[in-house]
């Protein structure tokens, strides 16, 4: 009888070592290994600023509507970034940060538009800071955008993060 009790014990306490090496391999594949700058995904030579669609509060459309720029956003020209700007919004849309909320609202009313060096539009990515979502193209952004970041890049560059009329 005390035979078989070791056996049983062994077996569980070899049964346990399993689970805790499993359970370690999981968390190693959950977070990320690479902790150096996760670099642009596509090639651009400028990035411009807008706001859009200030005027409704609920309006879906994002920066691009087909292949044309929406026609509410300001300013028209949008605001180049300097390198450092550029590399602020690399850490906030590359980088991100682990975790947040799906949202269902995304009334974007802020976005960047890259472009080649020869004008073409090659990829953009809208912002709603009123319930901290985002996305663009081409794919390949991070999951989850550091709002904070984004909202100081964007009083930095002078342009406004909501719209005191909603507020009333």
């Amino acid at each position: 009888m005390s035979e078989r009790i070791r056996i049983r014990s062994g077996t569980i306490v070899v049964a346990l070592v399993i689970l805790c090496v499993l359970g370690v391999l999981l968390v190693r594949l959950m977070v990320p290994t690479n902790t150096g700058p996760i670099p642009w995904h596509f090639q651009f030579s400028e990035v411009r600023a807008y706001r859009m669609n200030w005027d409704d509060e609920y309006a879906r459309n994002g920066i691009l509507i087909g292949e044309s720029l929406n026609e509410s956003r300001q300013p028209k020209e949008g605001i180049v970034l300097s390198d450092r700007q550029m590399e602020e919004l690399r850490k906030a849309i590359m980088e991100g940060r682990i975790g947040g909320a799906l949202t269902m609202c995304h009334n974007p009313h802020h976005a960047f538009i890259f472009y080649s060096e020869s004008g073409e539009i090659v990829g953009h990515f809208d912002i709603c800071f009123l319930c901290s979502s985002a996305g663009g193209a081409p794919a390949g952004f991070a999951e989850f955008a550091d709002y904070q970041s984004l909202r100081s890049l964007m009083a930095s560059l002078g342009i406004p993060v909501t719209n005191p009329d909603w507020e009333k």
